[in-house]
């Protein structure tokens, strides 16, 4: 199953992918209320979900907010 790293090669998509197999036969779908893709997800170093259900335009915003509390002295 190298299709998909290549399409992220190919595309430039360097950060972290997650596959979820065929949605009928998997519960991590909607235990994460994902009805769609792409489906956005903000994690913090704990490994904790701190932001979910991002549009694009929101993003560069919510990590600004939760880089700016990390940084605090």
């Amino acid at each position: 199953m190298n299709e998909p790293r290549e399409f992220l090669k190919k595309n430039d998509l360097p950060w972290v992918q997650g596959w979820l197999g065929d949605w009928s036969t998997s519960h991590l779908a909607s235990s994460f209320g994902i009805d769609g893709i792409p489906a956005s997800f903000l994690i913090g170093p704990d490994g904790k979900v701190i932001e979910s259900d991002l549009k694009a335009s929101a993003i560069v915003a919510r990590l600004q907010k939760h880089l700016a509390k990390e940084v605090k002295p």
